[in-house]
């Protein structure tokens, strides 16, 4: 698994912004074997996430992260799981309410990369590190249900236009890029 997400990262058509995270990713994956589990702290681990649209995808729905305070895209730890695409889905399910029945990938491509920095969390005995985020596109295969379940990592969940996504994620420059890349597919 992790050598062909390394191929998958080399060969991913990044954008400019996101052509500097791709050395960073390959290296800490060739270098530590501890790579995808949330105790690797220098420089941080792998992590996947998912941007959830409806079938039309005109609608996003984000998630207000409980403790970085910020409405984002569903994600998280690998826990040792080097299948980053079932990561990003598992943590897309788990943290949206919505069964694996009734999400699907949109593309089984890679939609984005990112390094980002968690803070310090003392709860937990984890000093400030990164996220090397590896994010796929997600779909629901039906109609947008209008109920859904808020897991105990949220605060709340609300689908959202992406003109209004852009307003509530207060300019976070992963979730930008993802959302002018989904405007992009709507073309």
């Amino acid at each position: 698994m992790r050598s062909q997400l390394i191929h998958d990262i080399k060969t991913y058509s990044a954008s400019d912004e996101e052509a500097c995270f791709i050395s960073p990713m390959i290296e800490l994956m060739e270098t530590k074997e501890d790579a995808f589990y949330r105790t690797c702290f220098t420089p941080g681990h792998i992590t996947g996430s998912g941007l959830l649209v409806n079938p039309d995808t005109n609608s996003i729905l984000l998630n207000h992260h409980k403790t970085l305070d910020r409405w984002l895209c569903f994600g998280g730890h690998a826990d040792g799981d080097e299948d980053i695409r079932r990561v990003a889905f598992r943590e897309t399910c788990e943290e949206s309410g919505y069964s694996e029945n009734q999400i699907e990938f949109y593309t089984q491509e890679i939609f984005d990369l990112d390094i980002h920095t968690i803070p310090e969390n003392k709860k937990r005995n984890e000093p400030e590190h990164n996220h090397l985020d590896i994010a796929f596109l997600f779909r629901l295969k039906e109609t947008t249900p209008t109920e859904f379940f808020v897991s105990h990592e949220s605060n709340a969940l609300k689908w959202c236009s992406i003109n209004e996504a852009v307003d509530l994620t207060n300019n976070d420059l992963h979730m930008l890029r993802m959302i002018d890349k989904l405007k992009t597919l709507k073309k």
